[in-house]
């Protein structure tokens, strides 16, 4: 399959989709010092959902972490009011509500980003595993490539595992994993 063709396919799932796929992006990195700058690509194989939506993948973690905190409650005795009608419940949290996308139009209906003529693939990743390659071939250990990586921010989501969302460009995608085949996606 050709990377632009992959867009229109994409925009075909409705709902979430589990699916895999590989892809090859050059790391943002810092300049200053750093033997690796413009000479390094990330190869990744990523295990994620599209079709999602970010806040409520937020409040569902909160809720399951919140659910493996509160220990349990008595019973009351059975002529004492409902506990739910006289306490408020210690699974309420406070609804985490996602900021507004500082670059790229989300393609309504679509797991597809459109940013600056190109399309960007928005994906929930549960998995990930890459390598950092030369362009001969050598393999950088990733704790050598780690102090030339950007900091990041902190998290609002306020969880001890976090939602990752990651938008990958279509056309950095190697191939595509799902409904268990694998389709090679080509530049042209």
């Amino acid at each position: 399959m050709r990377a632009e063709d992959l867009a229109g396919a994409l925009r075909s799932f409705k709902g979430a989709v589990i699916l895999s796929f590989t892809c090859e992006t050059v790391p943002a990195m810092k300049k200053t010092g750093n033997p690796y700058f413009g000479r390094l690509v990330k190869r990744a194989h990523v295990n994620g959902v599209i079709g999602w939506h970010y806040a409520t993948a937020v409040n569902r973690q909160r809720d399951r972490e919140r659910l493996a905190t509160v220990p349990p409650q008595p019973e009351p005795p059975a002529s004492s009011p409902s506990p739910l009608s006289t306490h408020p419940s210690p699974l309420t949290p406070h609804h985490f509500r996602a900021m507004p996308r500082t670059w790229g139009v989300r393609i309504q209906g679509t797991p597809l980003v459109h940013y600056e003529g190109k399309d960007y693939l928005e994906v929930k990743v549960q998995s990930v595993r890459y390598v950092y390659v030369l362009p001969d071939g050598a393999e950088v250990a990733p704790e050598l490539v780690q102090p030339f990586l950007p900091m990041r921010k902190p998290s609002r989501q306020e969880l001890e595992k976090e939602v990752i969302l990651r938008d990958y460009r279509l056309d950095h995608i190697t191939a595509m994993i799902w409904g268990g085949e694998t389709i090679p996606i080509t530049k042209a």
